[in-house]
């Protein structure tokens, strides 16, 4: 907006000033004190985004201050010259909004002077508002105020971000977020976590909420709920079964109007897929990104922890993100992932912390379920990738020997093969190439095969032979 139009919408406000004007008169005189202060006050606390947005409102209002301190007498008979006026509040203006920037940390903008300002070629009128709008939001950090993590449950889940509850069937997810959702109903720290930690989550308001489209709140949820203590009148369930919530989504209207109202301190969604617009395309990068954008809002407007269900990666090898199945931004856009999984002790589950933006991992927590009920069985220090690292070998291992008895008889009359032979003939017999490489490797340490090249060393055509070594003397 140029000078000349700021000043035409700025003139079309005046008419407000005679209710300013007639609040500060005191028989007949005009305090242009109060009148300045009163003015003023409006500009600060409006901000930088109505600085921007209603900047010719402003000069109406410093101008009409102006005319004030001018003229001490009733407004409607006031005879000014407009332009030295409008001149006299430009600078006025300037002075009053440096100061406030300042005082809020925003960089010095001058985006009520068209003249100061760079625009890149060919942008638009309104590209060049929203250029200043921008230019009015950036700040400068030695003004902002550092603040400290406020945690819904210590360690784990983060209030106002999104958490990830990331599990492989049957591993007792559904068990565990029902535990979590009773201590906050609560307002106490999950006993089955075994942390030190006195006192409760000071929570003014210790509501749940939950929507499910996996288990009957009836048949299931209530009974877990019991099972672990839950002040069930503080905890709400979406029905899904509704009309109003049948189509529930994360960017819905009626989600953040529930939110808004409700204020619930945790809200929880099973499983995250049955929440994801059907045009979302889940494993296409950043797609759930945007799908989950309105969560990240909500959550720093209202100050709402959200845990999402999410099922596991049952790949081999796979660890960290690559666990989450779908999307690996559901792992980058989360805070805080925790991932359930079967121990070797019999019984035993893992609840490891595999990703926290606001600190330090927390310890794995072992537990089981007793009547319902998530019992702590201790803590350790190993993870995720150390649990599934053990099923690999435990699942290996009997390949392996195997393998071992395999290359024992394919070798049994003391002759050296052909390496390739022997890979080729392992492959025949449905043994893997895995299992067949670590045979190979455990025999070689033990002395009980060895090997053989037609060449020195390692050179275009060169071929490996391998033979049993018969005396292991």
């Amino acid at each position: 907006m140029s000078n000349t139009q700021t000043v035409k919408k700025g003139e079309s406000y005046i008419n407000s000033f005679p209710e300013i004007y007639k609040k500060h008169c005191n028989r007949g005189r005009y305090d242009h004190e109060k009148a300045r202060n009163s003015l003023m006050d409006i500009l600060v606390q409006k901000g930088s985004e109505y600085i921007t947005k209603n900047i010719g409102k402003m000069y109406a209002e410093v101008t009409g201050d102006e005319y004030f301190k001018a003229y001490d007498c009733d407004y409607k008979y006031l005879k000014y010259d407009n332009d030295s006026l409008l001149d006299l509040a430009a600078e006025y203006l300037q002075d009053r909004y440096d100061i406030w920037c300042e005082q809020k940390g925003y960089i010095d903008s001058c985006v009520h002077d068209d003249s100061r300002l760079e625009m890149p070629e060919g942008v638009s009128e309104t590209g060049k508002e929203h250029i200043k709008l921008a230019l009015s939001k950036l700040r400068k950090t030695d003004k902002l105020e550092r603040k400290e993590v406020d945690w819904l449950i210590p360690g784990y889940i983060p209030k106002g971000a999104i958490s990830v509850l990331c599990a492989e069937g049957g591993t007792g997810k559904g068990g565990i977020w029902t535990a979590l959702a009773a201590a906050v109903s609560r307002n106490e720290v999950p006993d089955f976590l075994g942390i030190p930690f006195k006192g409760d989550l000071g929570l003014k308001n210790p509501l749940v909420m939950y929507a499910s489209s996996e288990d009957s709140s009836e048949h299931v949820i209530v009974g877990r709920l019991e099972d672990n203590g839950a002040n069930r009148a503080n905890i709400i369930e979406i029905p899904l079964d509704e009309e109003e919530f049948e189509n529930l989504t994360f960017d819905s209207e009626i989600l953040e109007g529930v939110i808004a109202n409700i204020r619930p301190a945790l809200v929880i969604f099973d499983p995250i897929q049955s929440f994801i617009d059907k045009t979302v395309r889940m494993g296409e990068r950043n797609g759930m990104r945007q799908a989950l954008t309105p969560l990240m809002n909500m959550g720093q407007k209202y100050g709402t922890a959200f845990l999402l269900i999410v099922h596991a990666n049952k790949g081999k090898g796979n660890y960290g993100r690559r666990r989450v199945s779908d999307s690996s931004d559901i792992w980058d856009i989360a805070r805080s992932v925790l991932m359930l999984g079967m121990t070797e002790t019999q019984g035993i589950r893992y609840m490891s912390h595999e990703k926290c933006n606001y600190g330090d991992l927390s310890d794995t927590v072992l537990f089981t379920f007793e009547n319902g009920r998530v019992i702590n069985k201790g803590r350790t220090t190993k993870r995720d990738r150390d649990y599934q690292a053990e099923v690999l070998y435990e699942k290996a291992a009997p390949a392996k020997d195997e393998a071992v008895d395999f290359i024992e008889d394919y070798l049994k009359d003391g002759q050296p093969h052909p390496v390739k032979e022997l890979e080729e003939a392992a492959k025949g017999a449905g043994i893997s190439k895995y299992a067949i490489r670590k045979a190979k490797e455990q025999l070689k340490e033990e002395g009980r095969i060895k090997f053989k090249s037609n060449t020195d060393g390692y050179c275009k055509g060169t071929t490996w032979t391998v033979f049993l070594v018969t005396d292991t003397k």
